[in-house]
């Protein structure tokens, strides 16, 4: 069957392929270069938060016209990115699960270099003579 209906098919599924790609921008690029040359394995459950880390470090040091928001959006797509093109064999399993903790992360170490989350709270002392 060479008609029409065909030709539109056709169209529809060139369509779903064209979906699938991903826009990167020179930033995602350069930083997902720094990730896989820091972590050339890749990212994983057990390296999530040191990669998140060297990026936010990174990003702080190179890239101070972005904003805050911007910043979190490299690392989230950067580290996607790097997810999706390296090979996690047996751990692919993990990968979805990963892909959802990467913003919490982020957030939450934001929150912990702002202070809005205390990890080692010290326990004052009172020196007094009550027991």
């Amino acid at each position: 069957m060479a008609g029409p209906e065909n030709e539109i098919l056709r169209s529809a599924s060139d369509i779903k392929l064209d979906m699938n790609v991903r826009k990167t921008s020179k930033e995602m690029l350069e930083l997902k270069k720094f990730i896989l040359q820091g972590f050339p394995a890749g990212v994983d459950h057990n390296n999530l938060m040191e990669v998140i880390i060297s990026c936010i470090k990174h990003l702080a040091s190179i890239k101070k016209n972005l904003t805050g928001q911007q910043k979190k959006k490299l690392i989230i797509d950067s580290t996607l990115l790097v997810i999706d093109e390296t090979d996690s064999g047996a751990l692919e399993q993990f990968e979805s699960l990963i892909k959802i903790m990467i913003p919490t992360v982020i957030d939450n170490l934001i929150d912990v270099e702002k202070g809005k989350i205390k990890l080692n709270k010290k326990v004052k002392h009172l020196c007094c003579g009550c027991f």
